[in-house]
C-alpha cells in the first residue's frame, strides 16, 4: 500500500497538480482518473479471477465503494498539496510560496514591498524559502 501511495501522490504531482483551476476542480479530474485505475485493476481483476455466487452483485457494491472512495481521496489529496500563502512581516506583502526551490517570478503589482529587481526587469522573489 506504501508503493500504491507513493505512486498515486506522485502522479498527481506530475499531471493534476499543475492544472489550471481551483484544487476542488482538480481533485475531482484526478477521482475521476483514479477511480477508473484502481477499479481496473481491483474490481475487474478480482471478479474475474474469482468464483462468487453473483459477478454483477459484486461489480456494483465494489464500482460504488471505489466510487465513494476516489470521491474522497482525490479532493482530499488536491486539499493536501495546495500551497497555503503566506505573509512576509516586513511588508505585508502576500504571495505563494516558490515551486521547491525555483524561483518565482512576480509583478512589481502582485508584491512591491518584498521583491528586489532581477534579470529582463523582472520581479525575484526574496522572502522566506522553504
Amino acid at each position: 500500500m506504501l508503493i500504491q501511495a507513493v505512486l498515486f501522490a506522485w502522479v498527481y504531482e506530475q499531471a493534476f497538480a499543475r492544472r489550471s483551476g481551483t484544487f476542488l476542480s482538480r481533485g475531482l479530474v484526478y477521482a475521476a482518473f483514479g477511480a477508473v485505475l484502481s477499479w481496473s485493476f481491483t474490481t475487474l481483476a478480482v471478479a474475474a479471477k474469482n468464483v462468487m455466487a453473483s459477478v454483477p452483485d459484486y461489480l456494483t457494491i465494489e464500482t460504488a465503494f471505489t466510487v465513494v472512495q476516489w470521491l474522497l481521496v482525490g479532493p482530499l489529496t488536491a486539499f493536501a498539496s495546495v500551497d497555503p500563502p503566506h505573509e512576509t512581516r516586513e511588508s505585508g506583502c502576500r504571495s505563494s510560496r516558490p515551486d521547491r526551490g525555483k524561483a518565482l517570478r512576480l509583478t512589481e503589482a502582485d508584491c512591491t514591498f518584498c521583491l528586489d529587481r532581477g534579470q529582463g526587469g523582472q520581479a525575484v522573489y526574496n522572502g522566506p524559502s522553504y
